[in-house]
């Protein structure tokens, strides 16, 4: 069991007219799971996905239920 933690920024925007993708791609390593993701947006509240699927597409929206105000 690891205690590494894997952080990204989505930043999609990159000047006057253009943009990137909207996709977040993890390299797991040696690592055959992931105990959990959270999910952090612009207005600070966080959702936390238990035991993610891996080797798969997640789709993900923010929404009002199910999330918890994050205080930095």
């Amino acid at each position: 069991v690891g205690t590494e933690t894997l952080t990204r920024e989505l930043v999609p925007s990159r000047g006057f007219q253009s943009s990137v993708d909207y996709k977040l791609i993890f390299g797991l390593g040696k690592y055959a799971k992931v105990d959990s993701m959270m999910v952090i947006w612009p207005n600070r509240t966080a959702v936390t996905f238990i035991s993610p699927g891996i080797n798969k597409v997640h789709i993900i929206e923010q929404s009002e239920k199910n999330t918890h105000q994050w205080s930095i």
